[in-house]
């Protein structure tokens, strides 16, 4: 993080800060910055977080400064966890035990017939609106 931030007022536990970030030696950015300590919502101008789901240096510069010590709950996404459930953890390989396990069994049958389904499908105008139903 290659960010500076210069505190500017406090009203109702609202904080405003000023973020400067250098980008290179000649290009600098500013963000103003405002932290809620009541909510511990921090948000910043470049609206990385609401965009990406990623906290920016701009955000993460000015939660220090608070001598915030873990980040709400709010700001770790669900995406971001070990426990998310991902689809393409379904689909065998090479590499996987020659026992699989009964959803990847479940996942395979089904998507065999869904190429089959779309290869029949695909043959006419007709056949491809009943895949579509």
């Amino acid at each position: 993080m290659n960010c500076t931030s210069k505190w500017n007022y406090c009203v109702e536990g609202i904080a405003s800060y000023q973020v400067l970030e250098e980008v290179s030696t000649k290009i600098s950015n500013r963000y103003k910055v405002l932290y809620n300590s009541i909510t511990r919502e921090v948000n910043s101008e470049c609206l990385l977080f609401e965009s990406r789901g990623i906290l920016c240096c701009h955000s993460l510069t000015v939660l220090s400064i608070e001598r915030v010590d873990k980040v709400d709950q709010r700001y770790v996404l669900e995406r971001w966890s070990k426990k998310v459930k991902r689809n393409y953890t379904n689909i065998s390989s090479s590499y996987d035990e020659p026992v699989l396990d009964e959803t990847t069994q479940r996942y395979n049958g089904a998507l065999s017939r869904c190429f089959k389904a779309c290869q029949v499908g695909s043959k006419s105008e007709g056949r491809t609106a009943i895949v579509h139903r």
